[in-house]
């Protein structure tokens, strides 16, 4: 706690600094902090066209002092990987109409929301920890999914008949990570699999259910082998999914994946940009992909960049952007895409010892790449990291760091287009900062020496 203080002092110096030069500024987007269920922290997944979201967040810290021994409290990891005492670890959650509610937890000590449709209702999975009772093997991690309807109580999914029978020791395991309109549900699933050759093999396979009817599709990878695994992590209102499975080549290596119910036989292996794995993370309802690929096969040439996969074009896998052509900045994502081909992600705009990313959007109609962090009211003192999720009226939710906390984030476009260039604001700032402290410790302060290995550390931790 006493380095997080520090954090804090430091980050008000910043923020002085950033106010000094103008207070609340117009900005292209109005930042909405989404709060949390009591705790400290929010990650936030998923937005819909309703401006509703999904994401886990967790409870109040419980101090010693009230603690029920009857009714223990959790047992939770905070950032600093130190035990704690909370009401919850974290909970599922839909924020709807500026309220934060939480789903729940399936009585697991863990819950996590990842999607919403425009109906309001919310998939996840919860986690649970089994103790097998033996000191020197890992404990079985048992994951279950689930569904909320306008916020209620949670209900749990049924697993697939696949799912029986599985190895001996072996628990059901299910994530439900993507919803359609039509309460189409898409994850992955454990299923007992048994290949042409009646090799029987426990597996994560992509399902799909659909709700309504009650029903499970086992998606066939990218071909018939058992030793296969993969997962879908977005669906779009045709039924087409996209997600990852591991690939058909030499090194088994992960690629990215496209199931369409038009050709159901086998998914589509998207490839790579040249390098060994790739993820899909979304597909619009234009059938537009975006992920992230390696970009090389060797090792120091290799990048790790956002694509956009586009069937339409000649190479259909292409690289987003980057914000620098610096070989030191060679790492971005994208996570989701809208329906107007607007793509949201992170990526890394600086380097060396205080590496730092921020959330982009990118307008693949026009070209376009925007640092999120340049588009919101400096004063705020929000340092963006990450653009999780984008809808169809260009509302953009994600994660970022707020008061030395992990927070989540709305922004709401305006009417203003000028950018606020905070990111150069605060750059600044903060070398005038570390040049005060070192010009201090030249002076003939020894006492100030040890401040400006602090300040460096803080700076570096608040960033990563």
């Amino acid at each position: 706690m006493q380095i997080k203080s520090c954090t804090r002092l430091l980050s008000s110096l910043t923020i002085a600094t950033i106010i000094a030069i103008g207070s609340a500024q117009a900005a292209p987007y109005k930042l909405i902090d989404l709060g949390t269920l009591g705790g400290e922290h929010n990650f936030s997944f998923q937005v819909n066209n309703f401006d509703e979201v999904t994401g886990y967040s967790d409870g109040p810290i419980i101090p010693d002092d009230e603690i029920d021994e009857d009714n223990p409290p959790a047992s939770c990891t905070d950032s600093d990987g130190v035990l704690v005492n909370k009401e919850f670890c974290n909970n599922a959650y839909i924020f709807s109409n500026g309220d934060l509610t939480g789903l729940g937890d399936l009585g697991l000590p863990y819950s996590f929301g990842f999607a919403i449709n425009d109906n309001s209702t919310v998939v996840g999975y919860g986690l649970e920890e089994i103790d097998d009772g033996d000191d020197t093997t890992a404990n079985i991690i048992v994951e279950a999914s689930f569904i909320s309807f306008n916020g209620g109580v949670m209900v749990a999914l049924p697993f697939p008949a696949e799912a029986d029978n599985l190895t001996e020791g072996t628990e059901p395991s299910q994530r439900a990570l993507a919803i359609s309109n039509d309460r189409k549900v898409a994850g992955y699933t454990l299923i007992k699999y048994v290949n042409d050759d009646a090799e029987e093999s426990d597996q994560a396979r992509p399902f799909i259910y659909d709700y309504d009817t009650d029903t499970f599709n086992i998606i066939p990878l990218f071909s018939d082998v058992a030793t296969r695994t993969g997962s879908i992590r977005a669906i779009n209102d045709s039924g087409a999914v996209a997600g990852w499975a591991v690939s058909e080549n030499e090194y088994n290596s992960v690629h990215a994946l496209l199931w369409d119910p038009a050709s159901p036989e086998l998914s589509t292996d998207l490839g790579t940009l040249g390098g060994y794995t790739s993820d899909a993370k979304d597909i619009n309802n234009n059938g537009i992909i975006v992920g992230v690929s390696d970009t090389d096969t060797d090792y120091y040439n290799n990048e790790v960049l956002a694509f956009i996969y586009d069937a339409n074009e000649s190479t259909p896998m292409m690289v987003i952007p980057e914000f620098s052509d610096h070989e030191d900045f060679n790492s971005s994502v994208a996570y989701a895409i809208n329906n107007s081909n607007q793509v949201v992600g992170s990526a890394q705009i600086k380097a060396g010892f205080t590496p730092r990313s921020t959330g982009f959007m990118y307008d693949y109609n026009t070209e376009t790449l925007i640092n999120l962090n340049d588009m919101v009211d400096c004063s705020l003192d929000w340092d963006i990291v990450i653009a999780r999720d984008i809808n169809d009226n260009g509302v953009i939710i994600g994660t970022g760091i707020f008061d030395a906390e992990v927070r989540s984030f709305m922004l709401v476009p305006t009417a203003d287009t000028t950018p606020t260039n905070c990111t150069a604001l605060r750059d600044e700032a903060e070398e005038e900062e570390q040049q005060a402290i070192i010009d201090s410790a030249g002076s003939g302060s020894l006492g100030m020496i040890p401040l400006v290995l602090l300040s460096s550390i803080l700076i570096w931790r608040r960033r990563s």
